[in-house]
């Protein structure tokens, strides 16, 4: 191996990384933007993990406790929603006709918010992808909430 400092000397050594050398543990592919065979992509810590590993083991068991609050919350929002309906009356339909120029204002103005808060998201974890450095405090911290 050479110790020339000109790239182009005869005496310097030739360093090339081929395949998925320069990928994080558990990647592989162009860019490194997907998980190996027998791992599977943690989307909170963004990260590979390996299937048969403590933590993938881990995180199967406390799915269901982080599943069953949606689940549970979408059927009460489902029997609101259902009560709301079978019962409408004349005098929610009035207030409904008074406040709907409002409400709809207020659905697209937050459908706005999710909308650029998935998109600040999906940036921040292509970032991570390509090698790129997380968000600063505390933007990462509003990611991380996101």
């Amino acid at each position: 191996a050479g110790t020339s400092t000109d790239p182009n000397g005869d005496d310097v050594e030739d360093i090339r990384l081929e395949g998925d050398e320069l990928c994080r543990v558990g990647f592989t592919g162009p860019l490194c933007s997907t998980c190996r065979k027998k791992y599977f992509f943690d989307g909170l810590d963004e990260i590979c993990v390996a299937c048969d590993s403590e933590e993938a083991a881990e995180q199967s068991k406390s799915a269901g406790r982080q599943i069953l609050p949606y689940a549970a919350g979408a059927v009460v929002v489902a029997a609101v929603a259902f009560t709301v309906a079978v019962t409408w009356s004349a005098a929610v339909q009035s207030w409904w006709d008074r406040q709907e120029e409002r409400i709809m204002t207020g659905s697209h103005l937050a459908s706005i918010l999710v909308v650029n808060a998935q998109l600040v998201v999906n940036f921040q974890t292509v970032t991570m992808f390509h090698g790129g450095a997380p968000f600063p405090e505390p933007f990462a911290t509003v990611v991380r909430w996101m």
